[in-house]
Formats: C-alpha cells, structure tokens, sequence
C-alpha cells in the first residue's frame, strides 16, 4: 500500500478588538434566538462564531485548473459527514483516518472529500474552505506507485481527446443535416406548386439540428477541457 500525506500549515486565528466585539454580539444574538426557539437562526450565529476562531491554512491549495484534473481522476465522491456515511470503497489507511479526523473539523475546513478510482485502486482525501480545495491525502491499495499527476494528466487527456472526437463528429454531421434541411425546405418553396406547410416542417427541425450541433460543438470545450488546456502541452496539441 502507499500513502502519502501533506502536512497542513497553520496559524492560530488573530484576535483583535473588532473581533471580540463581533464576537460578543453573535453570542448575544445566538442566546436570544436559542431563547425563542429560532432553531435556523441559532445554528447560523453558532457557525459564524466557529469560522471567526478559524485557523489560518498557509499551504497553498489546489488551483482553480487542478481541481477538474482530479475530479475526473478520481470520479466518485463521498463528501460531509453524510457522504462518509456512504463509502463503500477499500478501507482507508489507519494514518490517513487520524489525520482526517482531525482535518474533518469546523475550524479547518466547511468540510472534507473522499474521492476514489476503483479502475486504478487509488483515493484521496480533500478539504473545502468556500471555493478553495486543498489535496490533503493520496492512497493505493494495490502494490506499486501512486500515478503522478503527468501520468494522470496524460490518462484524462486520452479520455478528453475522445470526447471532443465524438462532439465534433456529431456538430458536423447535425450541421451538414440543419444546412442540407434549409436547401431542402428552401427548394420546396421554389416548386411550381409550393409545399409551404411541409417547407416550414423541415425549416423547424433543421433549426433544431443546426442548435443541436452548436450544443454539440460547444461542449467540447468544458471545464476540464480549459483545465487539461492550461496545464499540458500534450493536450493542447491533441484536444
């Protein structure tokens, strides 16, 4: 099995006066409204008091290009509490389960993420602070290496590239119909005895190819696809 875990950087939170006084105020308003019975209320005030004490996370998360890269590496996701509930995958390494305990608290993260590859055996934990994802644990069951992330970037472009195949190849040919379903409605209207109701008939599903072939033509450039395009040359020249 192989392991490997980051280690987290810190710092504790700074107090400052302003702070104090927020704080005093949200503990005032998460007393009124425990009084009242103002459950939603309540909650909202006790969270905001545990992200005020939150620890300063100095190492550099995961930039917005490298998130897609291992949300397609590792496709099935298990995230919050409810979503560890769920996880049905290869036990996790008992260092790795220490260190998400302590990863898995309001005062690091608004919550943490199991992701698995089951065609590969490996899995990583990730943490969530807004839209800020940190990579905090890699594991493989099997014997051998963790993929490195050329190796994954080369996996995703691969099955990217095939993708985009299929996209351009239905654009086109929904393209080709829409235009020749113009000509042909077009040629109806030019009949010594014009068609017009199947003339309108075939301008309406030809206007239907033709906006299905720019769906088509368009998907191929997703967030992925923007992501794989930014990091790898191989990509770039293939997709």
């Amino acid at each position: 099995m192989q392991v490997e875990i980051w280690p987290l950087v810190t710092r504790p939170s700074l107090h400052t006066s302003l702070k104090e006084f927020e704080r005093d105020a949200l503990q005032k308003y998460e007393r009124l409204t425990g009084n009242l019975g103002l459950v939603t209320h309540e909650d909202l005030a006790r969270q905001s008091l545990v992200r005020m004490d939150r620890i300063t996370i100095l190492s550099p998360p995961l930039s917005e290009i490298e998130r897609p890269i291992w949300e397609a590496w590792l496709p099935s996701s298990y995230r919050g509490r409810s979503g560890f509930r769920d996880y049905n995958g290869d036990p996790i390494p008992q260092e790795v389960l220490v260190a998400l305990e302590a990863w898995n608290s309001d005062t690091l993260f608004d919550e943490c993420e199991i992701r698995i590859n089951p065609s590969y055996g490996e899995a990583a934990v990730f943490g969530r602070r807004g839209n800020v994802w940190w990579l905090l644990a890699r594991w493989k069951q099997s014997e051998g290496p963790l993929s490195p992330f050329d190796d994954v970037l080369r996996a995703i472009t691969d099955q990217v590239s095939q993708q985009v195949a299929s996209c351009r190849f239905f654009a086109t040919l929904l393209f080709v119909l829409g235009v020749l379903g113009f000509c042909g409605a077009i040629n109806l209207l030019t009949l010594p005895e014009p068609d017009q109701g199947r003339s309108f008939g075939v301008f309406i599903v030809s206007g239907i190819a033709l906006f299905f072939a720019t769906g088509a033509w368009n998907e191929r450039k997703n967030r992925l696809w923007r992501a794989l395009y930014s990091l790898s040359e191989d990509a770039r020249q293939r997709i």
